[in-house]
């Protein structure tokens, strides 16, 4: 995403917020929601914020989604055979 002036927003949530229960569910301390498993009928829309590239081995890849979630990769080649991440 970008702002008003095509600048890239950066939107991520730190380590800290992500590991803290919700707690109170009108003053959320943090992000984490143990045990719960709700049926999602919709998919989120994925953004393509930006792509670098590290070093010869390393991509740097960065993906906004539409609503909370979580963002898993997988790698392959070009031969069709899967290298997971």
């Amino acid at each position: 995403a970008v702002d008003s002036y095509g600048a890239l927003r950066v939107n991520y949530q730190g380590g800290r917020y992500v590991g803290t229960n919700v707690g109170a569910i009108l003053t959320p301390s943090g992000g984490r929601t143990a045990n719960v498993w709700i049926t999602d009928s919709t998919p989120p829309k994925m953004i393509h914020i930006f792509t670098e590239s590290i070093n010869q081995q390393t991509l740097q890849v960065t993906l906004q989604l539409n609503e909370p979630g979580t963002v898993w990769c997988q790698t392959g080649d070009l031969s069709g055979n899967p290298a997971y991440c």
